[in-house]
């Protein structure tokens, strides 16, 4: 079933794909753990759409109008969707205590 799901037309792959991408990108851009984990896992969200986009549909090469704007439009929701997932992985704040503030 779910070999059909992905190798029939691409419907259904987005589910797959997309999220892993979000989460590799936001831990590669979060500034915390080891720096080759951020560089190894740095090109899983940046090598699904140019890859597999000509895959589903030869007209969604990125040399062709659709295909650019489509490009566009993926490659800028899914930088939204990496800026999101970094959020978890971000280093907390401690705050100190201490006398409180004069008012």
């Amino acid at each position: 079933m779910l070999v059909s799901v992905v190798a029939d037309g691409g419907l259904g792959g987005g589910s797959l794909g997309v999220p892993p991408a979000g989460m590799a990108g936001g831990f590669a851009i979060s500034g915390r753990g080891p720096r080759w984990a951020r560089v190894a896992v740095a090109p899983v969200a940046l090598v699904g759409w140019p890859l597999f986009a000509p895959l589903i549909d030869p007209g969604l090469v990125v040399t062709t109008p659709r295909g650019a704007w489509v490009a566009v439009l993926f490659g800028s929701s899914l930088a939204v969707l990496v800026a999101c997932c970094s959020i978890p992985h971000r280093a907390v704040a401690v705050s100190r205590p201490g006398p409180p503030a004069a008012a």
